[in-house]
């Protein structure tokens, strides 16, 4: 009914909301019943209230959940504010409420999860790390492009020479002053920057994407990081919702994500021989590097669409008979794996079938 990210959404929205008044408002109380002036109140109500209530519209707890009893009386309450009404009181009482919700949510709500949520929440994620990894590289443009435009000015004021040599990663400025912070800004520039623009790219700069090895390599870390989340978070949780072995809840979509992983992170982003295995996402040839374009980002966000009832759905019943499997390995890697297996409280059988899963998925 509830999950866990869905929880920490709320407390994040709850703290947007108030913490700008947590220290004026705690100076006021006990000194001043009324604000000084009504625009102080309309400021104080807008700010709580448009968080509250813009995430409330699109994000409300499922009703009979214990996280909507706990958010619902403090919509209420901020519906209820009045911008007109100059008394200090009732803000402090939605700020109470609000601190109290919190409290709640911190201390824990119990709510069982549904298959429909925990895929909610894993493209959610995916989103946010494409869009974070897409914004990443023009980020970093930006940031350049304002040095350059520093640069032009002494040019053009005829200070030739007055060019910093380094980049202070640290503090996001130029400097004369090489450290352990500095990196020289030309191989700053030459790692990201994608080069002088053609005639076609000038005149369709809002059409033509750039193509760099730093892109590339932010791809790369939302690729790697949703893959790790998919077999570590998501998709054992769906398993513990269907009462089944994780090995069971599959998906040729994730396949296809994970042979995009290996080859990033074994490969350099270079797309292998595996990519030909690929179902769905059939973006790269071999010997390509992997930088997902526009029309692939599109594809990716609208198969996931189609994927939404087939990962919520309980998979075919799996049924396996153990069997022994014999081979030789060296000695420190036994041991390795045994004291790992009596770390994690598992038994042998439990953590060879496991890394022998996860073996298959990664090269099947």
């Amino acid at each position: 009914m509830s999950t866990v990210e869905e929880i920490d959404r709320w407390k994040h929205v709850l703290t947007q909301a108030t913490a700008p008044f947590e220290m004026t408002i705690r100076l006021m109380r006990g000194s001043v019943d009324v604000f000084p002036h009504a625009q102080a109140v309309e400021v104080a109500v807008s700010t709580i209230s448009q968080p509250v209530l813009e995430h409330w519209n699109v994000a409300r707890p499922t009703e009979g959940s214990e996280l909507h009893s706990v958010i619902a009386p403090l919509v209420k309450a901020v519906q209820a504010l009045d911008a007109s009404d100059l008394r200090l009181e009732q803000i402090t009482a939605v700020l109470d409420m609000s601190a109290e919700a919190r409290e709640r949510l911190d201390t824990g709500v119990d709510d069982p999860e549904t298959a429909d949520e925990v895929v909610h929440e894993m493209l959610t994620d995916l989103k946010a790390l494409v869009v974070t990894a897409r914004l990443g590289h023009q980020g970093i443009m930006r940031l350049l492009d304002d040095h350059w435009g520093q640069r032009f000015d002494s040019i053009r004021k005829g200070r030739f020479g007055d060019k910093p040599q380094h980049f202070d990663v640290m503090r996001f400025e130029s400097t004369n002053i090489e450290s352990a912070m500095t990196i020289p800004f030309s191989d700053l520039l030459a790692s990201v920057d994608p080069g002088v623009a053609t005639t076609e790219e000038y005149m369709e700069q809002f059409y033509v994407e750039t193509e760099t090895a730093a892109q590339s390599q932010f791809a790369g870390r939302w690729v790697v990081t949703f893959f790790t989340e998919w077999e570590l978070n998501y998709r054992r949780r769906l398993a513990g919702i269907h009462e089944c072995p994780e090995r069971a809840v599959r998906s040729t979509l994730m396949r296809d994500l994970g042979y995009m992983r290996n080859d990033f992170a074994h490969n350099r982003g270079i797309a292998s021989s595996k990519q030909k295995r690929c179902k769905r996402l059939k973006w790269f040839q071999p010997g390509e590097r992997m930088q997902p374009l526009q029309h692939h980002y599109e594809q990716l966000f609208n198969e996931f669409e189609k994927e939404r009832e087939t990962l919520s759905q309980a998979p075919a019943l799996y049924t396996t008979n153990k069997v022994e499997l014999k081979g030789h390995v060296p000695q420190d890697l036994a041991d390795s794996f045994n004291g790992v297996a009596a770390e994690q409280g598992i038994g042998n059988d439990e953590a060879l079938a496991a890394a022998l899963a996860a073996w298959c998925e990664a090269n099947e």
